[in-house]
């Protein structure tokens, strides 16, 4: 499939009731190894795969947050209507390797957006679903 054709079927499928929008983190995969040798600890994919699986189109924000208790409010938006609301979950690592000037650090960031109060999907920092563009 060309990519052209994968957008255009991606951009028609967020319209559907109850699609989940789901984008990459900027995050290399796991496992990634630093120019200093230093292996970087599991993402938030990672680490918590099991609570990402349990959520469901339509889960409140406080269903949501039960489950990512550190999620916070980052932002809102209308569209079409709709009031988008995008909260935020982080984790980030900083290491300073044996010589000074030595100094790893990374941060992965998900997005989890709610449509009217209706969880529908998670993504990339600042990634917003389609239908929430303005």
């Amino acid at each position: 499939m060309n990519i052209t054709a994968a957008v255009v079927s991606l951009a028609v499928l967020s319209l559907l009731p109850g699609c989940i929008f789901v984008a990459k983190t900027d995050r290399p995969p796991a496992g990634f190894t630093a120019a200093d040798g230093t292996r970087k600890s599991p993402g938030l994919r990672e680490t918590r795969r099991d609570d990402l699986a349990a959520l469901n189109p339509g889960d409140s924000v406080e269903a949501v947050r039960r489950r990512f208790p550190e999620a916070v409010f980052i932002e809102s938006r209308s569209a079409s209507g709709h009031r988008w609301d995008a909260y935020s979950v982080v984790v980030e690592e900083q290491r300073t390797g044996a010589e000074p000037r030595v100094n790893v650090a990374w941060k992965d960031e998900l997005w989890f957006f709610f449509e009217d109060g209706q969880y529908r999907g998670f993504g990339s920092a600042g990634t917003w679903p389609s239908a929430a563009a303005q």
